[in-house]
């Protein structure tokens, strides 16, 4: 069988008197189609994968076969790309043409026109292009889809191990940093207990070696909080007993200096608020505590508990040496300093503030900042208040502890 070159499409005549099609077959290859037939269906559909052919024109008069379950297997062969079938029937309205019909494209009724050959044809051809265009563009989205969905893939397991990975190096410091920590700060209190009965040099030595051993827990504690702010629990609490937390954490970091005094806070009236209490405590103390150092001049720290529209404003106030502008922004990155040189007058890892955003983002609440430099510096967030209808049980809210260095109990609106 030959196949003469054409350009206008390929197709494919399966049908038992495929010799009175001849003149047929001449017709539509001189409209430039590629004409080839076959009289048996079972060699024309192995023949389709191979000749790919744009449309079949299949004869219903094919001996012993079915017409309707040869359509079928033929449209099968190019499954899912489209293509067309058009019915050779003797008769157009019987029973078994119309039945015939439905699964087929198009039908023409022998002896076949040759006009409605070529505008059929040309019709369902130009539908298959359509149809086989837009399926190649679906086929490309498919692909491209695939593709990001492996990118997105990869890149949320890598995300994930970074995550990982993350927290165990943070967890892993902070173990390796707490051990030999409690023993140095264990020996140091020792030779304190030794010196204070001995040379008064002795003495000065070690209350140095004692403040620098509070400053290093500082930095476990810091590197400690930063790993508990990957677990975050909301409930309802009192923001009384956040801050009494906070003071009495800070009274431990500023031991002997009388810190604690210059903290003034006016949060009786406060509700219950919805947050996590250990999470807002640590918040506090790390903003307390920012307060203090960078407030060289003394001042007080103020703390405060206001309604809005939303929930309660918690703000810390400070009369320090404020911050400019431009280091706004980059104050809550981990371990940036605004004065990173070896010589700045305040100390600290840089990551008391990254852990305070990292905490407040867990809570789905962010942190303001207003600042003046040489005026002083307010923090604040917001957070709902608790739905009155489940309040927590009532407890009693302990006065902030007297610490070290002899300072009086929380008085109202006063601590420290």
């Amino acid at each position: 069988m030959t196949l003469p070159n054409s350009s206008a499409g390929t197709l494919l005549v399966i049908d038992h008197e495929v010799d009175r099609l001849q003149a047929l077959r001449t017709y539509l290859e001189q409209h430039h189609y590629r004409v080839c037939t076959e009289r048996e269906d079972r060699a024309a559909i192995e023949l389709i994968p191979t000749m790919q052919p744009d449309l079949v024109l299949l004869g219903m008069n094919l001996p012993g076969k079915d017409c309707r379950e040869v359509c079928r297997a033929i449209k099968s062969t190019r499954a899912p790309a489209f293509l067309p079938v058009v019915l050779l029937a003797d008769r157009s309205l019987d029973e078994q043409t119309l039945e015939a019909e439905q699964d087929a494209d198009g039908l023409l009724v022998k002896p076949v026109r040759e006009a409605d050959a070529l505008m059929q044809v040309g019709a369902l051809l130009r539908i298959k292009r359509q149809v086989d265009a837009l399926w190649s563009k679906n086929q490309a989205l498919v692909s491209e889809l695939e593709k990001r969905n492996t990118e997105l893939e990869k890149a949320v397991r890598e995300s994930r191990e970074a995550s990982l990975l993350k927290d165990s190096i943070v967890k892993n410091v902070s173990h390796e940093l707490k051990t030999p920590l409690v023993q140095v700060k264990a020996a140091v209190a020792l030779m304190a207990e030794d010196a204070r009965a001995g040379v008064p040099s002795t003495i000065a030595l070690s209350d140095m070696a004692t403040a620098a051993t509070a400053k290093l827990e500082s930095v476990v504690q810091n590197i400690t909080q930063l790993a508990a702010t990957f677990d975050v629990k909301l409930e309802a609490f009192r923001l009384a007993d956040a801050l009494s937390v906070a003071v009495r954490q800070t009274g431990r970091q500023w031991l002997s200096s009388g810190a604690v005094d210059r903290i003034k806070a006016s949060v009786d009236d406060v509700p219950l608020l919805m947050g996590d209490r250990g999470g807002v405590a640590q918040v506090l103390q790390q903003l307390i505590d920012n307060a203090i150092k960078f407030s060289p001049n003394g001042g007080d720290v103020e703390i405060t508990g206001r309604p809005e529209a939303n929930g309660i404003r918690i703000a810390v106030s400070d009369h320090g040496i404020g911050i400019a502008g431009d280091q706004l922004e980059r104050i809550f990155q981990a371990f940036y300093q605004v004065d990173s040189s070896s010589t700045r007058p305040f100390g600290g890892a840089g990551v008391g503030l990254a852990i305070v955003k990292l905490l407040l983002d867990k809570m789905g609440t962010a942190i303001d900042v207003q600042s003046t430099p040489g005026v002083g510096s307010t923090f604040s967030f917001l957070l709902p208040a608790a739905p009155p209808e489940k309040p927590p049980e009532s407890s009693q809210v302990a006065a902030v502890p007297s610490t070290e260095s002899g300072n009086q109990p929380a008085q109202s609106g006063t601590l420290g």
